[in-house]
């Protein structure tokens, strides 16, 4: 097996264990909380927005800021999950293949 075989190899394995290793963080009771707690905000966030009175703007600013971060987050956690995924399939494959 060539050096970017391994590497290749390597990096999915990588990729598979911190899938993994997200997926186990949101089943426990802390990730559980803490998806809690983002999705709960979002939700006040969307309430406040849809309440703001137009001249606060900035306020409005803020709000979506913290919305775009709390979004981007779990679009992280969820991306690592699919790629785990995707490199364990594609680990499965490489050894179905040897």
């Amino acid at each position: 097996m060539s050096f970017e075989e391994n590497a290749e190899l390597d990096f999915l394995f990588a990729e598979a264990k911190l899938g993994i290793a997200v997926e186990e963080w949101l089943a426990s009771d802390v990730g559980k909380y803490m998806k809690g707690r983002a999705e709960g905000e979002l939700e006040d966030i969307k309430r406040k927005l849809i309440e703001l009175p137009e001249w606060q703007s900035s306020t409005a600013k803020q709000l979506q800021d913290r919305a775009k971060m709390l979004q981007t987050m779990m679009s992280w956690l969820a991306q690592a999950i699919d790629n785990g995924h995707v490199s364990e399939m594609a680990l499965q494959e490489a050894e179905s293949g040897q």
